[in-house]
């Protein structure tokens, strides 16, 4: 675009859509001295920019900062951020968090919008993470109860992955209170 006889190559002043100033400056840093600065501040855009102009590197080093970022509280957004840049290792490493911290991850805001889906993906992995099986009824009912209109259906597929004999005597009391019939 810039040397090879486009009609860029010749323009003093070049407007690239949707590129903000700050990330594209930094890449052309890191052409000249294989360097980037990465912060919280600015690795999204980076990211995004490196994406654009495939610069596969930089896209790596945004992936191990993200890594090194990686948190109980984000772990579902990094999640699905890692599926849309195709991050094998961030996506696996966010699974992990959320499989083996799921009391702390179901009560994250980004829970209650799950798709079906990956919350059955969750319920259904061997590597899931609980002290009691209640846990797993109550991320359930947490994620129905977020929209009841609409979820009520999805009920009993995701509640027939809860494995009922390990469910706690007294949470079966408090369900058997409440709904006699189960």
């Amino acid at each position: 675009m810039f040397f090879g006889g486009a009609r860029e190559s010749a323009e003093q002043h070049i407007v690239i859509r949707g590129i903000d100033a700050a990330p594209f400056q930094a890449l052309l840093e890191f052409t000249r001295t294989a360097q980037v600065l990465i912060g919280q501040e600015n690795v999204i855009s980076l990211l995004e920019t490196a994406d654009f102009f495939q610069f596969d590197r930089v896209k790596l080093l945004c992936e191990k900062f993200l890594e090194r970022e990686l948190h109980v509280s984000n772990c579902l957004g990094l999640m699905t951020y890692s599926q849309q840049f195709a991050f094998v290792e961030l996506h696996a490493s966010a699974m992990n968090v959320a499989l083996t911290h799921w009391g702390d991850v179901m009560c994250q805001e980004e829970f209650k919008a799950l798709p079906k889906e990956m919350l059955m993906h969750f319920l259904k992995s061997d590597e899931l993470f609980v002290p009691r099986e209640d846990v797993v009824f109550d991320s359930i009912m947490r994620w129905i109860m977020e929209d009841p209109a609409t979820r009520e259906e999805d009920f009993l597929d995701l509640v027939g992955q809860v494995r009922v004999t390990f469910l706690s005597l007294s949470f079966l009391d408090v369900l058997h209170f409440f709904w006699p019939w189960f």
